[in-house]
């Protein structure tokens, strides 16, 4: 089902990712110059994502590990909650957040999807959807029918940056969860195995119901296998030897 016009409960406003809303025509070139603070926040950390704003409260994650509920008209807290640590190492977000009922879903740089209540910010279910090295979430997640639509990134490449640790075997991702288990419905790995790279970590999915389709983008490669680079060495410049070598 479509989302409500009135909210922005996901970062593209809606599972199309139209990042508008074509209900809310208030702020124009007449009336931008008339915009005026309303109420700030201060957070614990900077604030990246794109809020969610559902049912007059605003939803968003800071750098400090916090997740905030915010009343969207006066700026007061209604509750801030430090999203849970994998160990000793605190987790952060940097995504936008979707909000769908009385759930709050929102992926974080310890490789965790998490559903969180809208009511106290408690955690209703947590997931890691992609077990590689250095797992992160750091797309944005998009709700439809009960669906969570997700990719998978890697920070494997930064680590791999300083020479002591070798590139690279993890693979960028794409998942679909169950929205009230958080249980695994599919997983599509966006390179073959030997392949590494291709991390799913910017944006938000769009949708296409219609057609039963959704459309993610992916980051670069990381590695290739030792046959493919043998392959390629002899293929020359012939684009169709090269080809062949994929």
């Amino acid at each position: 089902m479509q989302s409500d016009p009135l909210s922005w409960p996901m970062g593209g406003q809606n599972y199309r990712n139209t990042r508008s809303n074509s209900t809310q025509m208030q702020t124009n070139i007449e009336t931008v110059r008339k915009l005026a603070l309303r109420w700030k926040l201060d957070t614990n950390g900077d604030v990246s994502a794109t809020p969610a704003v559902v049912g007059g409260a605003v939803y968003f994650p800071d750098w400090a590990g916090y997740m905030y509920k915010i009343d969207a008209k006066s700026g007061t807290t209604l509750w801030k909650t430090l999203l849970p640590s994998d160990g000793s190492v605190q987790a952060i977000a940097r995504t936008s957040p979707a909000v769908v009922g009385n759930v709050v879903y929102i992926g974080d740089q310890n490789g965790y999807v998490e559903a969180l209540s809208t009511v106290n910010g408690s955690v209703i279910w947590r997931t890691k959807p992609n077990v590689g090295p250095f797992p992160i979430i750091t797309q944005s997640p998009v709700v439809y029918n009960g669906v969570v639509y997700v990719g998978s990134a890697s920070a494997e490449e930064g680590v791999a940056a300083n020479g002591a640790y070798p590139c690279c075997v993890s693979r960028g991702s794409f998942q679909a969860l169950d929205a009230l288990t958080g249980a695994d419905l599919w997983k599509t790995y966006m390179t073959p195995e030997g392949y590494s790279g291709a991390a799913v970590w910017s944006s938000t999915p769009a949708l296409d119901t219609a057609t039963n389709t959704v459309y993610i983008t992916t980051g670069n490669n990381y590695s290739i296998p030792q046959s493919a680079t043998d392959c390629f060495a002899s293929a020359g410049p012939d684009p169709a030897a090269q080809n062949a070598c994929v």
